[in-house]
């Protein structure tokens, strides 16, 4: 279903639906574009809609930063710099406070002002280490578990969090070396702030917001900490496991099925990617129910629909890309097939199967086609195909024993095992 996906409405940009709304947005650009890059090696579409997006923004406050975001992935998954280099400035732009009367903000269609959004000015506040202003968090509103908002938000600040991150490493790549320490530093001081003054640690979640006399919302909905957890915003694996256990929901989704992205990564990237499998599998397909099981058994869906149902959004388009994304989770999360250096040079196969004993991919690269064959039966079997000219680092559990990759016994202690191009089988106990 994802794949087809992405097939079927692809046109000459990204777009947010067939339907309606024919135009690229830059939150749907993050499942749009990664799980194209999942499924797909030609990458000119999805630099064509990230620069589209970069000159015509739309109104949510935390769409600007996702701009951010998937240019740095065009860097990892193409090699290339050169929309980093050229647009390095309007990137920058995108930090600025937005929705001044003289800046666009996606609302208009004929409106000929300035895209420097506002004020111009960073939207940090140094007097309490946080971002002000909101974004989207989730879509309809009634999909937001009720969450409250307030002056600083959580999910809004663990967006500007991790890119700033992203735009850390930007400037790097881009020689601007002055600007590689702020934007590091001004991540950090974010990250210590949410937790010191968002984060309740008797409960294990993030608050929703503080109000502006800095006192705290204490609404802790599950958008809140998911953001916080895909962001990165812990400090310790307990933190993130204690996280993870309450985003991860006893394995039912909450949020639109735009949402489950932040909770997959999440999952996944703080190293709990067997909740993302059970949310993923879950099987009840029951009207209305918050699984692709029912999106596949009662929509019929061939393409990924805007809403879980008709009584999530009455409305709902049934070519809405922003739900394709166990693609990306699949392959990125599941298989853990990601580059480690630009243009997939070097790449990571991190298989995290769940419950899954069975799992065959084959992933388009810059580089060539990697295979990957994974079954559990007595003994773990994984077969990878390496294209030429390539290195993968292959991280087996922590658990895992016996280990032989290509016949050859390795030590206990190895946990990565480093191979070149061709055709390789790693064997072991568990």
């Amino acid at each position: 279903m994802s794949k087809y996906t992405i097939k079927a409405t692809n046109q000459d940009v990204f777009v947010d639906s067939q339907a309606r709304e024919r135009r690229p947005y830059e939150g749907d650009l993050l499942v749009n574009g990664l799980t194209s890059y999942a499924v797909s090696s030609q990458y000119s579409l999805t630099r064509h809609s990230i620069d589209y997006c970069i000159d015509n923004p739309t109104w949510p406050e935390d769409y600007k930063l996702f701009n951010v975001e998937m240019a740095w992935m065009d860097y990892l998954y193409t090699g290339d710099a050169t929309l980093l280099t050229a647009r390095y400035d309007d990137l920058r732009v995108k930090f600025n406070r937005g929705k001044g009367k003289d800046s666009f903000d996606g609302a208009s269609s004929d409106f000929v002002g300035t895209l420097r959004n506002g004020h111009g000015v960073d939207n940090f506040d140094d007097r309490v280490g946080l971002v002000t202003n909101d974004g989207l968090v989730d879509w309809p509103i009634r999909e937001r578990d009720g969450y409250v908002s307030g002056e600083y938000n959580t999910p809004f600040n663990a967006v500007f969090f991790g890119n700033y991150q992203i735009m850390s490493k930007i400037a790097a790549v881009t020689g601007h070396q002055d600007d590689v320490s702020f934007f590091r530093n001004r991540a950090a001081e974010i990250k210590n702030q949410m937790i010191k003054r968002l984060y309740d640690s008797q409960s294990g979640k993030f608050h929703d917001s503080l109000k502006k006399d800095l006192s705290v919302n204490l609404h802790t909905s599950h958008h809140a900490s998911a953001y916080a957890l895909c962001y990165g915003v812990y400090e310790y694996e307990e933190m993130a496991a204690r996280l993870s256990e309450y985003v991860a929901n006893d394995g039912e989704f909450i949020g639109s099925v735009y949402f489950i992205y932040f909770m997959s990564k999440g999952l996944v990237d703080s190293g709990h990617a067997d909740k993302a499998v059970d949310l993923l599998i879950n099987p009840n397909n029951q009207e209305n129910a918050k699984t692709f099981a029912a999106i596949l058994d009662n929509l019929h869906a061939t393409i990924a629909p805007e809403a879980w149902s008709n009584y999530y959004k009455p409305n709902l388009t049934l070519s809405h890309p922003w739900g394709a994304t166990p693609g990306l989770v699949i392959i990125q999360g599941i298989l853990g097939i990601t580059p480690l250096k630009p243009g997939f040079k070097d790449f990571k196969i991190k298989i995290r199967p769940g419950t899954v004993n069975t799992l065959k991919a084959v992933v388009p690269t810059a580089k060539g086609i990697i295979r990957v064959s994974y079954n559990a039966a007595s003994v773990v079997t994984t077969i990878v195909d390496i294209p030429m000219n390539t290195t993968a680092h292959l991280i087996l559990p922590t658990e895992s024993t016996e280990i032989k990759c290509d016949g050859i016994i390795q030590k206990s202690s190895v946990k990565e095992l480093i191979v070149k191009s061709g055709r390789h089988k790693i064997v072991y106990s568990k």
